[in-house]
């Protein structure tokens, strides 16, 4: 991609899309497609009613990881299984979850979002915080970079089996990680011509497919 020559804005580099410019002026070069960014780190609670897919412990866990990872969370991510009993019980109808098999999920996410003013106020705000969870982890302040406005750039993810991220058992994870997670994301929804209504419709039919953007690092 063609980068464009930047030119002297004195006294501008201050916040937004100017900032992100006025970084690109050390090399003097600034990609016009680039969109202003900032990491964000959020705890967020996931609450997966296994009406579908029904898994282990451990393979929820690798199978949330698999999916954030793709759509732009980055290390440390951490992730916390509560309440979730590995297994299944013989039914009438044939293997079904236990009845107390309903997972409750803690997600510690490191992901951009856009730079906005009000990205901007969330961060000033929890920077004493983030400065005591660096004294925790035993370093000496918080990263220099904090708050720093990132070069990013929309990437299309598919949420399909053929994708490979997912598979046909996946269909309410992926509808329930769209409500309850995607949202809090810089993850946007392109098309959904997936279907989890299994009455009256074929198993072929019952398999996610959602086309999404997430945001992630440019390059």
């Amino acid at each position: 991609m063609e980068k464009r020559t930047a030119h002297r804005l004195p006294g501008l580099c201050a916040v937004g899309a100017i900032s992100l410019l006025c970084q690109y002026q050390a090399w003097g070069r600034v990609d016009p497609d680039d969109i202003p960014a900032v990491w964000k780190e959020q705890e967020i609670q996931f609450h997966y009613a296994q009406s579908g897919g029904v898994y282990s412990c451990n393979a929820l866990e690798r199978k949330l990881r698999a999916i954030l990872t793709e759509l732009g969370a980055t290390q440390p991510l951490g992730i916390r299984v509560q309440s979730c009993v590995d297994g299944f019980r013989r039914t009438t109808a044939g293997l079904a979850p236990r009845p107390d098999a309903a997972p409750r999920v803690t997600l510690s996410i490191r992901s951009l979002v856009q730079e906005t003013p009000e990205s901007r106020a969330e961060l000033a705000a929890n920077r004493g915080r983030e400065e005591l969870k660096a004294l925790v982890r035993n370093q000496r302040g918080l990263d220099v970079s904090y708050g720093e406005a990132v070069p990013a750039e929309w990437k299309q993810v598919r949420l399909s089996p053929r994708s490979g991220h997912v598979d046909r058992t996946d269909c309410d994870l992926v509808q329930q990680l769209r409500t309850q997670v995607f949202a809090k994301m810089a993850v946007r929804v392109v098309k959904d011509s997936g279907t989890c209504n299994r009455q009256g419709s074929s198993p072929r039919l019952a398999q996610p497919s959602l086309n999404v953007e997430a945001l992630v690092p440019s390059g």
